[in-house]
């Protein structure tokens, strides 16, 4: 009996992970759209403002343009600010709160935050993964067909399984990581009275509702990674 109640509930845990994970971008491009179209007082455009944080943390982080829309992103590797370029041109809540966004991921890594800097150390081993697990898994199954290589094969596929788990840990690490960054835009704004009161709710909102995506993201990303070992395991 509490077996299947279990059951009951992990399968609506499921559907409801889908349907949140399905209307998340839905809600984002929503709110992207309606903010979009609210100006806000201080006319400073997505550029500008980014030109400003990095002047007032003393980065020296590079700025690059995308015609791509909802595209921006910060690229920590090269420490590079990526903006589209309705965003980089126009004056308006969802231009400066994305910017505000992509910039504070700049000031993290300035800053030497420990989840961030644990989340990229996991991209590399998550880069290195992508390369070696179909191998490795091929590997380790052929040799558990003889026995005197079977502690062997069962390293090789401990190995694969930890490519795996940091895969996955990767996108619960980014979570604190993107609510860290929004945060730290929102004070940015607040503090430099950048926004008024009213803008500022509204900023609020678009940052909430672009973290909310990214947990999203996380369900859909370990669908795909999951998939992909059984297509593994298949090949």
């Amino acid at each position: 009996m509490i077996i299947a109640i279990l059951l009951v509930l992990l399968v609506i845990s499921f559907v409801a992970m889908m349907i949140f994970s399905a209307t998340s971008y839905k809600r984002l491009l929503k709110n992207y759209n309606k903010f979009s179209a609210e100006k806000v007082s201080c006319n400073l455009t997505g550029l500008q403002l980014a030109r400003y944080m990095i002047a007032c943390y003393h980065l020296k982080t590079n700025i690059a343009l995308t015609d791509k829309d909802l595209n921006d992103c910060y690229v920590s590797q090269k420490d590079v600010v990526v903006l589209s370029h309705k965003t980089a041109n126009t004056s308006n809540i969802a231009s400066l709160s994305i910017t505000a966004h992509e910039i504070s991921h700049a000031v993290q890594r300035k800053n030497k935050n420990f989840i961030f800097l644990f989340s990229h150390f996991l991209y590399y081993v998550v880069k290195i993964g992508n390369y070696l697990m179909l191998p490795l898994i091929i590997a380790g199954i052929i040799l558990l067909f003889f026995p005197q290589y079977f502690e062997s094969a069962k390293i090789i596929l401990l190995i694969v399984l930890c490519f795996f788990l940091s895969a996955v840990l990767l996108k619960f690490v980014k979570v604190p990581v993107e609510f860290g960054a929004s945060k730290i835009a929102y004070n940015f704004l607040k503090d430099k009275k950048i926004l008024n009161a009213g803008e500022l709710k509204h900023a609020k909102k678009m940052l909430k509702v672009a973290g909310q995506t990214y947990v999203a993201d996380i369900f859909v990303k370990i669908v795909v990674l999951f998939k992909k070992i059984g297509n593994s395991f298949r090949s």
